[in-house]
């Protein structure tokens, strides 16, 4: 496998995810800011995006054995 086709399949798993984290996150501090009058603590925001690395690291490894 080459290196363009490794960067190809993390580029194709991670856009999507980051573009919804990135909503995600700022849908999260704005519900937070008008439910509780405060934004969505650091500590959430750190374990939101650390899921959704966990899962791109998942799905890449996943892709990149099966075609091995």
């Amino acid at each position: 496998m080459t290196e363009q086709k490794i960067k190809a399949i993390v580029q194709k798993h991670s856009t999507k995810l980051f573009i919804f984290g990135m909503i995600g996150i700022s849908l999260l501090d704005l519900l937070f800011s008008f439910l509780f009058e405060h934004g969505i603590s650091p500590l959430m925001t750190f374990i939101f995006s650390f899921s959704l690395a966990v899962y791109v690291f998942q799905k890449v490894l996943t892709e990149l054995l099966s075609t091995e």
